[in-house]
């Protein structure tokens, strides 16, 4: 191929200025790569889940009640607004591994959803399976795949199964499936797993149902509408004696985890983009600085006839090269990372989008902003460099200098070089201490998210002051429970809470969600709410409620004062809302004084939920405590239904911010790559136009660790400014993000909390990035001869 001579200076100055090539190079690719990555696998992500959910066929909505015949199924379709249902059984029990010739060790039962359902008769909430067989009668168990995995068990594995009622059987595992519709295991710690309705005999259930979906008629994404039949499906149920203990209508007909994944890829987007602006302020710097070198050349250039627009072209073909280049090694590499993240998405959250493939309209943007941006961001400094008359290129431009650093006095002359080199190229300074203070803001912001997360972590824990929450299967007289937990010494004390669900009356007529009404004790040790607005509870409240942030979500415009009217149990009870509170952890529950069970058929004196402190706190003792109490219940004729340990509940808070925080990690640390790459870029570009001085300083008598002292403290000078600005900076960088994470995962926003020890952490770092970006140029310069360093142009 035949190149024109325009055509061969644009790839000599590639060839020459090999340092900088690999810089803009390197940058560019990165920042295509996260970009790509990120934005590339919010479209799998979403994509896979929105064919998962439709899939699976999803309810309008459930019901969880007593127990119904299959042959009320008929009856129930005939309510006004259904046009199908479908039942199953759902038990509460617990998994753990078979060891031969042991029995099971209580400290090691895990929680896991029971459900009883034909896998052939599924029209709705279907269940995916994936390997294995179907149990048939007999003992078979099939487990969701995440539950396998967190679990450590495998196909074939005998197992322990206990379900509440204290039956505990041996099965083995014959296959596993997926189950888009239920949360995972991986957030949730329940297992999920399922048996053949036949086999609900082992553990001394008949084939009735507690678990009742339907779907609507006509257009299915009427929420209200579903709300409506599912209340109108309530009321059919207990006009015939059926005991129905919650509704739930989803909010929005997609897959539980879209509104989160959604707003974290947003985020990891954001600062994706501030990369790629990072990586064209490098690229703005390497052209900058062949400008300057070759300011003569340019001048030459026009003396024999070359336009400014000529030279125009060449150098930003210099950077669409660059650009070129940069993508091709980009783009795959962000098509890979992709695909690594969404299999860790996939299997953490429990669906398959496998099939799903690459957006073109995501490589077309990268393609356009890898092309366009970093020609846009070197316009005005090739067009001024182009620009300049023949006498100005020919005898070189003047530098001028402000006496800003000519006032400094005190001090090494090798110090004052350092300012004043530091800050020479005003313009490639400015760009590389955005980069550094963008990276070290970041840094400092993800140190505050995870401040802030354990914050919000030990305040949800401060929320329930209990160690174990008992819920039984009927409620009992208080006099009843005192007995049962008497016999238990570890018992420290102890408090009895009623619990009712509830359906806010809208004034036009139609109900909300269910409402989970706790019932606790006037003045109760037991509850420590965050509250966010209004007050809590007081003993001379008759008809108030706090209400929990999270159902403002469905319920808006409700505020503090406002009356609302709430369904009992059919009882109609008109509640002033005195406060709102704030809740990140566990279901959202409302709370209420016990007059709230007035004219509601429920006694006061009587309840189902226990609250209990104990004298250790460990969770292992919690768990040998919890068999305990148990075992006493039991002996008092008393059924326990379920119990929740308080630390548990950390344990589900921490599963869900641990794997943000790898993201955000993982994205600062690659902004701190681009900008450690442009520091060292920066110092380099100096040495370059500075090699005559270093030369001239080595002449004189000044020693290579001298020289090399002047360079160090010139790089450290810029990164330490940077620490400086990110420090300034990450305030409110970080309660920025900690709101929008904590509206994303929780509905709420974390209790922010600065991480004051990642300042000095950060500054560590920042030194360190200082001297390693000073130390690769200035080695390369020490080697040479003084008198070749002096000759070079």
């Amino acid at each position: 191929m035949i190149f024109r001579p325009r055509q061969k200076k644009v790839l000599r100055d590639l060839g020459l200025f090999k340092f900088r090539t690999f810089l803009a190079i390197t940058v560019i690719a990165m920042s295509m790569t996260g970009i790509g990555t990120i934005a590339q696998a919010r479209y799998i992500l979403t994509e896979g889940m929105n064919q998962s959910f439709h899939i699976t066929k999803p309810a309008s909505g459930t019901l969880y009640l007593k127990s119904i015949n299959p042959e009320r199924l008929s009856e129930i379709q005939t309510v006004k607004g259904v046009e199908r249902a479908e039942g199953r059984t759902m038990l509460n029990a617990k998994i753990q591994p078979a060891t031969p010739g042991t029995k099971p060790d209580f400290r090691h039962w895990k929680a896991l959803r029971l459900y009883a359902m034909d896998y052939h008769q599924q029209s709705m909430e279907r269940v995916l399976s994936q390997s294995g067989h179907w149990p048939h009668p007999g003992g078979g168990l099939y487990l969701e795949e995440n539950t396998l995995k967190s679990f450590h068990l495998h196909i074939g594995d005998t197992v322990w199964v206990e379900t509440s009622n204290g039956k505990r059987r041996k099965m083995t595992i014959t296959g596993t499936l997926q189950a888009p519709g239920e949360e995972t295991t991986f957030l949730t710690k329940t297992g999920i797993g399922y048996i053949h309705p036949d086999d609900l005999k082992l553990f001394g259930y008949s084939k009735r149902w507690n678990w009742l979906s339907f779907t609507i008629s006509g257009n299915k994404n009427d929420t209200q509408k579903a709300q409506d039949t599912a209340i109108r499906i309530k009321k059919f149920l207990e006009d015939r004696g059926i005991r129905v203990y919650s509704t739930h209508v989803p909010e929005k007909r997609q897959h539980w985890a879209f509104d989160i994944v959604q707003s974290m890829t947003i985020i990891l987007e954001q600062l994706g983009i501030l990369v790629f602006l990072a990586a064209c302020g490098i690229v703005v710097n390497a052209i900058q600085s062949v400008l300057n070198h070759q300011t003569r050349e340019i001048g030459v250039m026009q003396s024999i006839g070359a336009t400014p627009r000529e030279l125009s072209v060449m150098y930003f073909s210099s950077v669409l090269i660059y650009s070129a280049a940069s993508l091709v090694i980009g783009i795959p590499l962000g098509l890979f990372g992709a695909r690594c993240l969404t299999s860790f998405s996939m299997e953490m959250l429990g669906f398959d989008a496998s099939t799903i493939g690459f957006s073109w309209r995501i490589i077309v943007f990268q393609v356009l902003a890898g092309i366009v941006l970093p020609q846009a961001a070197c316009l005005w400094i090739i067009l001024k460099g182009t620009r300049m008359s023949i006498r100005e290129a020919i005898n070189g431009s003047r530098e001028q200098r402000k006496a800003l650093f000519r006032t400094l006095r005190g001090g090494s002359c090798s110090l004052r070089l350092s300012f004043r080199n530091a800050f020479r190229k005003k313009a490639r300074t400015a760009l590389c201490l955005m980069a550094l203070t963008l990276s070290g803001t970041v840094i400092l912001s993800v140190f505050s998210i995870r401040s802030s997360m354990e914050k919000t972590n030990q305040n949800s824990l401060k929320y329930n002051q209990y160690d174990i929450q008992i819920h039984l299967k009927r409620p009992a007289s208080i006099h009843q429970i005192a007995l049962a937990l008497k016999t238990v010494p570890e018992v420290k004390t102890f408090e009895v809470w009623n619990q009712v669900y509830g359906n806010r009356l809208r004034p036009d007529g139609t109900y909300s969600q269910d409402l989970k009404i706790y019932v606790p004790k006037i003045h109760s040790a037991f509850v420590k709410p965050d509250v966010i607005k209004g007050r809590w509870l007081q003993p001379e409240d008759k008809n108030a409620i706090v209400l929990d942030t999270y159902l403002l979500q469905s319920e808006k415009g409700i505020d503090i004062g406002d009356v609302i009217t709430v369904d009992v149990n059919g009882s109609h009870k008109k509640l002033t809302v005195v406060g709102l509170i704030r809740k990140v952890s566990g279901e959202a529950a409302s709370y209420a004084n016990p007059h709230l069970l007035d004219s509601t058929g429920l006694d006061v004196n009587r309840g189902s939920l226990i609250n209990i402190v104990t004298t250790h706190h460990s969770r292992d003792e919690v768990m040998m405590l919890t068999k305990k109490i148990i075992k006493a219940f039991t002996a008092h004729k008393q059924s326990v239904s379920s119990y929740r340990l308080t630390s548990d509940m950390a344990d589900q808070q921490e599963a869900r911010t641990d794997v943000l925080l790898i993201f955000l990690t993982a994205m600062a640390l690659l902004i701190l790559t681009v900008s450690a790459i442009g520091l060292t870029g920066n110092t380099s570009l100096n040495i370059m136009e500075r090699m005559r001085e270093m030369g001239v300083l080595r002449a004189i008598g000044a020693n290579d660790f001298q020289v090399f002292r002047i360079i160090i403290s010139e790089s450290l000078v810029i990164s330490l400014a940077a620490w400086l600005f990110s420090v300034l900076l990450s305030v409110p960088a970080s309660l920025a993000l900690t709101y929008e994470i904590g509206e994303a995962l929780f509905r709420a926003p974390l209790d922010f909390a600065y991480a004051y020890s990642g300042i000095p952490l950060w500054f560590l770092i920042s030194a360190a990035v200082g001297i390693i970006a000073g130390w690769f140029p200035i080695r390369n310069c020490l080697k040479q001869p003084i008198r070749n360093v002096i000759a070079s142009e």
